[in-house]
């Protein structure tokens, strides 16, 4: 079976290779400053921000402080699998790495590179760790679906910037689930009556609009400083 497995990973490589071309060779000025500040992990702390807010709103101090450091340590596992696990033992260098012969049909914006490996995506792993513990928590349609797409496009900004191969923020993905199913069901099963209060029949969260109109508006203005940028 494992030799089996093995013996697919050459196609599969080259099949995430022509992926990859396919998805970073179209690009234009605006989508470079755009990927770019979209990128930033820094960008999104309003967003992050936005969210507490809400809980503090809507729930006690001592659910939202529990919340906010499971999460932390959800964000830390999923980001040391991959940065400090992951990326040394499997050492695939990235597209945009100048020791890899792609990186010269690679499309780089502003010089940036990123590390010597790229597998799996941190960035993935990290983004899709948040949504899918948000998703399981708070269990709101809106919510879910404005987060699905903010990992979406965290995902093809990686692509675009030439950083990561398709199969890098998959797997990223991948471990993003799982990471956020055992911790959420692990703090279900320690802090219940914590994570019942979410539910929608517990009642109303109100002001939950905010998340998504703060996402909105950080859309529109990376947007805007995208375009006069160029």
């Amino acid at each position: 079976m494992l030799d089996q497995l093995l013996s697919l990973l050459p196609t599969l490589i080259t099949w995430d290779t022509d992926l990859f071309l396919c998805l970073n060779r179209h690009h234009c000025q605006f989508m470079d400053n755009f990927m770019e500040l979209y990128s930033d992990k820094w960008i999104w702390i309003p967003f992050y921000i936005s969210f507490w807010w809400v809980m503090f709103k809507n729930y006690s101090w001592k659910i939202t402080l529990t919340c906010l450091i499971v999460i932390t340590i959800l964000v830390t596992i999923s980001d040391q699998t991959t940065s400090t696990l992951l990326k040394p033992m499997v050492e695939r260098m990235r597209p945009s790495n100048p020791d890899n012969p792609l990186s010269q049909m690679t499309h780089i914006v502003d010089g940036y590179r990123g590390g010597r490996f790229g597998f799996p995506s941190s960035h993935s792993a990290n983004a899709w760790s948040l949504t899918f513990f948000a998703i399981y928590l708070v269990r709101r349609q809106v919510l879910a679906y404005m987060l699905i797409v903010w990992s979406l496009l965290m995902c093809y900004s990686r692509i675009y910037l030439g950083v990561h191969y398709p199969g890098d923020v998959f797997v990223g993905m991948l471990i993003g689930l799982i990471n956020a199913s055992i911790v959420y069901y692990i703090f279900q099963r320690l802090r219940g009556e914590y994570t019942h209060v979410f539910k929608p029949v517990a009642g109303k969260m109100k002001y939950a609009w905010v998340p998504v109109a703060m996402g909105t508006l950080m859309l529109t203005g990376i947007s805007v400083s995208a375009f006069f940028m160029i």
